[in-house]
């Protein structure tokens, strides 16, 4: 049932979050339950992960992957059987709304046998210059390869620098069109999170809040590019959180970064499945607080046991030291073992 609400400064974020992710934003709304902090120029804090929901069914990353990154392989209902769709795959990589990488992986992992010979096979009723231009990009694939395994890159180098010079070896001898034939999405991906990264962590938290999601958009539009109809539907819901928790929580903190998270799990969740990590929250951070209160005890313990002797020479000191640290996991975890 949909809900109507008063238009304030307090539902503003979760209307602009209704538009964004392409939903109803007033059935997604839940009326006057955060108001967005004062703008500050302050640097802003990374921006905690999406936790998964109890079952465990999805997850988020918390950091932009390797520029190794595997592209999105969705399931876009293609008929790998049918050599028309194929051809129709290597048209659009033609196009550039593809790259050969990720209809590799693809083919790869859906194919079961079932298309002999691909890319290769479907190429020949392509046009010619598109024909002509994927052959090239295919011929240069294993050299490029070669190049970058070459690159030796260590893990010490900045995300941001491995890219870069993966990328640049990627072109090196063979130009940026057979390089983005081959690799365009897997770049798109990774450029666009480095690009959210730097927003959230320069910008973000100094610009009200519809500020911050048109330009969330416009990066997934700038760096997606021609790629950007695959990479959008091939998101899932908890990245789209992630994104979006990337640049709304920047800069805030306390129970309004509580109260806000919440919400932002309400509109792209869904109610119950909000309600779900809430709880886990709750229990996480009571989980977090007796552990924390067990180690303080115990180390209390100890030094109270260090002062009055040796428990290694002194089997009465030893056994009081094992009764007190055993009542002590009873009082917090239950666990008298």
């Amino acid at each position: 049932m949909r809900r109507l609400v008063l238009i304030t400064g307090a539902t503003a974020l979760t209307l602009l979050l209704g538009w964004w992710r392409g939903g109803d934003p007033v059935a997604a709304t839940v009326a006057g339950r955060v108001a967005p902090p004062p703008a500050t120029a302050a640097e802003p804090k990374a921006a905690a992960p999406a936790k998964t929901a109890p079952q465990r069914a999805e997850s988020t990353a918390s950091a932009p992957p390797a520029p190794s990154v595997a592209t999105v392989v969705q399931d876009d209902g293609v008929n790998w059987a049918d050599p028309a769709q194929r051809h129709a795959l290597l048209r659009e990589a033609g196009l550039g709304r593809r790259s050969l990488l990720s209809l590799l992986t693809e083919a790869r992992l859906r194919c079961g046998g079932r298309c002999p010979g691909f890319p290769e096979s479907e190429l020949a009723g392509l046009p010619e210059a598109m024909r002509r231009l994927l052959q090239r990009a295919l011929a240069a694939r294993p050299e490029i390869e070669r190049q970058v395994a070459e690159l030796r890159l260590s893990t010490v180098l900045p995300l941001r620098e491995r890219f870069a010079l993966v990328k640049t070896a990627r072109r090196e001898h063979f130009g940026d069109e057979i390089a983005r034939t081959l690799y365009g999405e897997e770049e798109a991906q990774l450029a666009f999170r480095l690009a959210l990264a730097d927003f959230a962590r320069q910008e973000a938290a100094s610009l009200p809040f519809e500020v911050r999601l048109a330009r969330l958009e416009a990066l997934r539009r700038e760096h997606y590019g021609g790629y950007f109809d695959y990479l959008d539907a091939g998101e899932s819901r908890w990245e789209r959180l992630r994104q979006a928790e990337t640049v709304a929580l920047a800069g805030v903190s306390g129970e309004e970064r509580t109260a806000l998270l919440q919400t932002l799990r309400q509109v792209f969740l869904g109610d119950e499945e909000a309600r779900q990590l809430a709880a886990q929250d709750a229990f996480d951070a009571a989980a977090a607080s007796r552990a924390a209160a067990y180690r303080q005890a115990r180390t209390a313990l100890s030094k109270e046991i260090a002062q009055r002797g040796d428990p290694a020479r002194d089997p009465q000191l030893a056994a009081e030291r094992d009764s007190r640290l055993q009542a002590l996991r009873q009082r917090w975890f239950g666990n008298p073992g």
